[in-house]
Formats: structure tokens, sequence, C-alpha cells
């Protein structure tokens, strides 16, 4: 069971993502952030359904629709979506790539793909 993974991660933007893990790897959670699109996002992915081993680490994968379930009113980046790819590594931070797909104009945004590196603590 995904038990390290379970809980409340902060990034350095200060948006916060609570996932809880199923014993067969199936991850579910929520995502708030303040940044960009402000609200509260569903967070849906998989792990290795196991915890840590030594120095493996354990991969995962999540995305995020950036359409807010939290009652805000839907913005123009509400038809994004991001992958996250990476694993909780073994000094207890989940490192992730975040593949944003813009189809909509937003903010500083024009259309197209961005790609950034996360870093989660509990």
């Amino acid at each position: 069971m995904s038990l390290i993974l379970n809980g409340s991660w902060e990034n350095s933007y200060g948006s916060v993502m609570v996932l809880d893990a199923a014993e067969n790897g199936f991850i579910f959670g929520e995502y708030v952030s303040h940044t960009g699109s402000s609200g509260t996002y569903l967070v849906i992915g998989h792990c290795q359904p196991n915890n840590l081993k030594n120095d493996a680490g354990q991969s995962l994968v999540l995305s995020i629709y950036w359409r807010s379930v939290g009652g805000e009113a839907p913005d123009d980046g509400s038809h994004w979506v991001s992958t996250y790819c990476g694993q909780l590594d073994n000094n207890g931070q989940i490192t992730v790539i975040n593949s944003l797909i813009t189809t909509t104009y937003y903010q500083a945004f024009s259309l197209g793909d961005y790609i950034d590196k996360l870093i989660f603590t509990k």
C-alpha cells in the first residue's frame, strides 16, 4: 500500500495537493492553487503500488484538469490539462515534470505546451 503518498503536499508556489493512494496503486485527490487559475481541482493518477524500497523511489503519474470543482467561476484556463510524471524519492519529496497543455489564451500564456519541474514536500 502507498501510505507514504497519502496526505497533503505543497510546492514552492504554495499550491497544495492532497493525495489518497489505494492499495492497487490508483490515486485520487484534490489540488488547490492560488496561482494562475485559482480554485480546487480533481487529481487522478496511478503509482507503483508499494512503499519506497531502498533508493528506488516510487514512480507515479497524475493528471489535473484545470476546471475547478470548488464552486469558483470558470476562467479562460479551465480547458487546460496537466500531466505530472515523476516519483516520490527517498528524501521524502515528490519531484515531477509538469506537462501543461494550454488551449486558450489566459493571463501571460499563449496556446501551446509548457514544461516545468515541480517539487512537493509533505
